[in-house]
């Protein structure tokens, strides 16, 4: 349900359930649903295998457009034949591999890894 304060808000005096509400103009908005965020469903995480192979990749492409990472994904695909990723995720994961701080604790990607990134950069 919604809370009375908010539907207060829009003008409305009694409780309502969301579904009720959803799609419909309440006050001067129309209440949308929430949004799906997250990981879509079976997405795999970056292995380190896979991670080297992309390092691999851009540093043998050097890429700097759209068409660029797409051959870095299929160059990857080429070395490693379960590649699923697209250029666009190859270009997401080395940019936050080469533009990520220093971890000072216990860190999911190896300082060498980021290191290595920040070189090709």
């Amino acid at each position: 349900e919604i809370p009375i304060n908010v539907l207060r808000s829009k003008g409305i005096k009694e409780k309502i359930s969301s579904k009720e509400v959803i799609g419909k103009v309440v006050g001067k908005t129309t209440v949308s649903p929430k949004n799906n965020r997250g990981r879509k469903k079976g997405a795999k995480k970056w292995g380190n295998i896979e991670v080297a192979v992309l390092l691999d990749a851009v540093e043998s492409v050097l890429p700097a457009g759209k068409e660029q990472w797409e051959k870095v994904s299929m160059q990857c695909y080429q070395n490693h034949k379960d590649w699923i990723r697209s250029g666009e995720s190859c270009k997401n994961k080395f940019e936050k591999m080469a533009f990520m701080k220093r971890p000072t604790g216990t860190a999911e990607i190896s300082i060498n890894v980021i290191l290595r990134s920040k070189g090709i950069k």
